[in-house]
């Protein structure tokens, strides 16, 4: 048989709200199936759409010993690309809306994340 000592420190130990709290283990929740739509095999970016705002006013960072009276803003509008089949959302700015602008940040993200894309 056991250890009545020990039998009885456990039985007390319950009792306190404060140790039960320090000694329990966290339940790991289980995960659901995955919807048909982000299971099938299909390229990346084939749901999607892409859309751009602005302009918004960028303030650039003043550097030590200039003048913080007049600080330096910038129009910059943003890129806004979702992903249709994962609700993924991605957020970069570009200086005009120009399409050599949108194709330049669009190769920048895709030779950045080309192994998420996968």
């Amino acid at each position: 048989m056991g250890n009545p000592g020990r039998e009885l420190m456990k039985s007390i130990r319950k009792g306190f709200d404060h140790c039960a709290k320090k000694t329990v283990r966290p339940a790991i929740p289980w995960m659901g199936d995955l919807p048909e739509r982000l299971t099938a095999n299909r390229p990346v970016l084939s749901d999607g759409s892409i859309d751009f705002f602005g302009p918004i006013e960028w303030r650039l960072m003043l550097s030590l010993g200039s003048d913080h009276r007049n600080p330096q803003t910038r129009k910059r509008y943003v890129l806004l690309i979702t992903c249709l089949a994962t609700r993924a959302v991605h957020l970069d700015y570009t200086v005009s809306e120009s399409a050599k602008e949108f194709l330049g940040v669009l190769c920048d993200i895709w030779n950045a994340d080309f192994d998420s894309f996968r």
